[in-house]
């Protein structure tokens, strides 16, 4: 009735006297089927029998009218509006959650729109030396010790990655508010009529409160866990952070709903045996065991062991999850918020079969194992504004029906055909490995699904120099960049030659086995003016004749570029490169060791740098 509306303020008799009179309305309308003159005929009636309130003894049921004292109506108007100052209280506190959120998405969203309108001016702001002691040492280190993107193991068990300086930031004031927000601001007092001791009081209001915070939680989680949302179009945040905001924001509704149902159990024990019989009560537990089962599923190493048991156990378990949310908050009056997720994650998937028919049904793709690698090329039936950094979610419904994994789009040629290379490793890309090496010659067509592209592009083009770091499969995100740049580049003999500024570009790869060269076309850029530094990691002194010469002849680039059983000397590289005249980039893509390094000595070196610097990693993590 009053209650979504209520809020607390001190209130006239006559105020007070004109809203009881709306609520008799009220209720003689809604509930009695009568108006409020026959209500008041039968009140005056009634009052001639009415016996004191506070004279009986509740032993057994009673009949005759009851009338009341002013200590009783004012302690009674006091429980009651305590209550629902709580109830009030819980809802802004929600909202504050939301709203936290809100105001990191407008920051970045007016960054990001500087940065496109002006690239110049969002440099500026963004990768401004006067930012770079900040920037190396709150926003891009790992928060613990040197690994980002390489996971942390106890023994050989993986137990996840840790989280950039900036993310932690982010979450640590999202933790604050959680905290500040369900412990402060109840309306305890002695002499409650309704809850007697302060523990009574307590319990009910944090029962209250963390059930209210936790439904409101729900369509943040589902907003951060779409490919399709408006924040990442609005921010340009990567997946791997608006996934972290996503982890981190289920368990923090996992962890109020788990205070929501623990204090209740705590407070109504006595009576769980006719809880049990309530539909919203047991909803409410199966709600929170699949909650559970959801949070467990989504650890790393559950993730990393069997990515489709995560897929298809996360999918299916929060479907019946928001069914039994529903269910369990309908009669409460707050399946509002079960709509909108539902909204929300059915926009999401809309949208992912808008995309698939856009790129086609009907589409097919040539796979071959070469090198190492599967090879795919494809051609779609319109274009899907592929740029450097896209990425696409690729279904092969005769590998796995239902299944979709990311693939960084390696090579953009015309009439919309592009080419992905693919590093089998477990689950489907083996599958798919194993199905394409049966076939003849390795090679075979088949039909695919699309869903893209996806991705944002690192606006390298505004630095003078850039460097690009590539490890092993890598080299499928950060081809595009390097075509790319080989307009903004030139030889050095055109460089002399011309009174036009070009930019001074760096490609250091590394790869396992000699054959990984031959993954992409390099020789391109070389004749374009980039420099090119290839290292292959897993040659022995003998072999490396043959693979000189095998090498040159199948890329055609010149032996002089290959380093075979080295590594590059990144820290040297990196350190000169952001010390060049100029403002400088530094991209990488491999392995998550090689981030790693990469990222901590750009950060290392920003707390004593000076230039314009810019550092963009194309990591996929899940």
């Amino acid at each position: 009735m009053f209650k979504d509306n209520f809020a607390p303020t001190e209130n006239t008799d006559a105020d007070l006297e004109r809203a009881w009179g709306r609520v008799l309305e009220d209720w003689c309308h809604n509930y009695g089927e009568v108006n409020i003159d026959d209500f008041q005929t039968v009140l005056n009636n009634a009052t001639q029998y009415a016996i004191n309130a506070s004279t009986v003894v509740v032993t057994s049921r009673h009949y005759e009218p009851l009338t009341f004292t002013e200590q009783l109506i004012s302690g009674g108007y006091r429980a009651a509006k305590a209550y629902w100052q709580n109830q009030y209280t819980s809802m802004l506190f929600g909202w504050s959650v939301m709203i936290y959120f809100a105001g990191l998405i407008l920051i970045s969203t007016v960054f990001r729109s500087i940065r496109l309108i002006s690239p110049r001016v969002g440099r500026a702001l963004i990768s401004t030396p006067h930012l770079n002691r900040a920037r190396g040492y709150l926003t891009m280190p790992p928060t613990l010790g040197q690994k980002r993107a390489d996971p942390w193991t106890i023994g050989r068990l993986p137990m996840g990655s840790a989280l950039k300086r900036g993310e932690t930031l982010i979450l640590i004031g999202y933790l604050i508010l959680m905290v500040v927000f369900l412990t402060t601001d109840y309306p305890f007092y002695d002499g409650n009529m309704r809850l007697k001791t302060m523990n009574a009081q307590w319990t009910k209001y944090l029962g209250d409160r963390s059930g209210k915070m936790a439904i409101m939680h729900l369509p943040l989680i589902i907003m951060f866990a779409g490919r399709n949302n408006i924040i990442s179009w609005l921010t340009g945040w990567s997946f791997d952070t608006i996934n972290v905001l996503h982890r981190w924001v289920a368990r923090g509704m996992w962890l109020t709903a788990i205070i929501h149902g623990g204090v209740y159990t705590y407070v109504n024990g006595y009576k769980y045996s006719y809880y049990l019989e309530q539909d919203f009560f047991v909803y409410g537990i199966c709600a929170m065991v699949i909650a559970s089962v959801i949070i467990l599923l989504a650890i790393y190493v559950i993730r990393h062991a069997s990515y489709e048991v995560f897929y298809y156990g996360h999918f299916i378990f929060v479907l019946v999850f928001l069914v039994m949310m529903y269910e369990h908050v309908k009669i409460l009056g707050f399946t509002n918020w079960v709509y909108v997720s539902f909204g929300v994650w059915g926009f999401d998937r809309v949208v992912r079969c808008l995309r698939i028919l856009w790129a086609g049904i009907w589409t097919t793709g040539q796979f071959t194992v070469e090198n190492g690698a599967v090879k795919v090329a494809l051609r779609t039936k319109r274009p899907l504004n592929l740029k450097p950094g896209s990425y696409i979610f690729l279904h092969v419904p005769r590998i796995g029906l239902f299944q979709s994994h990311p693939f960084s789009v390696c090579e953009v040629k015309p009439n919309n055909e592009f080419t992905l290379m693919i590093k089998p490793m477990s689950g489907m890309t083996g599958t798919l490995e194993q199905y394409v090496q049966k076939m003849h010659n390795m090679t075979v067509e088949l039909r695919v699904w699309i869903d893209g592209a996806y991705g944002h592009t690192a606006p390298v083009e505004d630095y003078d120099n850039v460097l690009v770091i590539g490890g092993g499969v890598g080299i499928t995100a950060l081809y595009g960049y390097l075509d790319m740049l080989k307009e903004y580049t030139a030889t050095e003999d055109e460089k002399a030659s011309s009174v036009m500024k070009h930019k001074n570009v760096l490609f250091v790869w590394t790869v396992r086995n000699p054959n990984n060269v031959a993954w992409v076309d390099l020789e391109p850029m070389i004749t374009c003016g980039i420099e090119v530094q290839v290292y292959v990691t897993n040659s022995s002194s003998t072999e490396k004749m043959t693979e000189k010469e095998a090498i040159v002849k199948t890329t055609g680039i010149s032996e002089s570029v290959i380093t075979y059983g080295k590594r590059p000397d990144l820290e040297s590289t990196i350190s000169s490169w952001m010390r060049l005249p100029g403002s400088a980039a530094i991209v990488t893509c491999g392995p998550g060791s090689m981030n790693d390094e990469c990222r901590n000595i750009v950060a290392r070196n920003l707390r004593t740098c000076n230039n314009t610097i810019g550092y963009y990693e194309e990591s996929f993590s899940w």
